[in-house]
């Protein structure tokens, strides 16, 4: 585990060695912990199928599971009907074929589900993680920019703007080498619990770079640069989004690398369920 910290030119973004997630990976990987559940967001695109290589290549544990979830607009099917019907059998074929190779992918006793439903991609993607309890929701990036992510919208920055939980924006196959960007806050410590104590993240390479006293678009250039001097395939950011007036004037770090990153981003929210904690038995009252 490596830190950054503040200085100039390059040495400046080179992390340093920082001790501090190897104990917490000790200390999770010692907790019991239960299997998470993942819903990924599933279109057929090229982009969603990296996202699934993505997936495959970490190491969950037995019993996570995994539902797949293919969206189609409402509205369509209002237009042409017939060509709808088509269209959502499709997309329903699709997706159960896309489960069954994810799932040949991964270790027995991980669970690959799938679902197709109508509906506008942004609320029923996030209707669905509320009611599947998602611990981390996934999806591709079609890497638009941030110009023109502006103009045509993005799930994803959505999503992450919603602060309710774990994003990974995948945009590419592995997911080894991990930026973990820190600032000192409690999302920030959120982000570190997650990847020190998820089993999911136990085989990756993590440098840890100190982020501090500096705005988003300063910021935002550190990480970046950080992240292609180490080559990182995923970064890591604890978010506490802004909203409103205080958006407006100070900006999202978040939000300002969601459309910037070349690479993988996992944004993690302060208040996300991140340990995964195994329920106690409930005490059965004698009558």
């Amino acid at each position: 585990m490596e830190k950054a910290g503040a200085g100039n030119g390059a040495e400046r973004h080179r992390p340093r060695c920082h001790p501090d997630l190897l104990r917490l990976a000790a200390v999770g990987h010692a907790l019991r912990v239960r299997a998470p559940r993942v819903l990924v967001a599933y279109d057929g695109s090229e982009q969603s199928e990296t996202a699934l290589d993505a997936i495959a290549c970490l190491s969950w544990p037995v019993s996570t599971r995994i539902r797949l979830l293919a969206v189609r607009d409402a509205h369509l099917r209002f237009l042409r009907p017939l060509a709808d019907l088509i269209l959502f059998a499709e997309l329903e074929q699709g997706v159960e074929r896309a489960a069954k190779r994810l799932s040949a992918q991964l270790p027995t006793g991980v669970a690959v589900e799938h679902r197709a439903l109508r509906g506008p991609a942004l609320a029923t993607i996030a209707v669905e993680a509320e009611r599947f309890l998602a611990d981390l929701v996934v999806l591709g990036s079609r890497n638009r920019g941030p110009m023109s992510s502006t103009v045509l919208g993005s799930i994803g920055r959505e999503l992450v703007a919603r602060a309710e939980w774990p994003v990974l924006i995948a945009r590419g196959e592995h997911l080894d080498r991990v930026l973990l960007a820190h600032d000192g806050s409690a999302a920030s410590r959120a982000a570190v619990r997650m990847i020190g104590s998820w089993p999911a993240f136990s085989h990756a390479a993590v440098k840890m770079f100190s982020v501090a006293g500096t705005g988003p678009s300063a910021a935002t250039a550190q990480i970046l640069t950080a992240a292609a001097l180490e080559e990182s395939d995923l970064i890591v950011l604890g978010s506490v989004c802004a909203h409103g007036l205080d958006r407006l004037l100070h900006g999202d770090l978040a939000d300002d690398l969601v459309p910037r990153t070349r690479c993988s981003l996992l944004v993690v929210p302060a208040t996300a369920r991140v340990e995964l904690p195994i329920a106690e038995p409930a005490l059965v009252q004698a009558r």
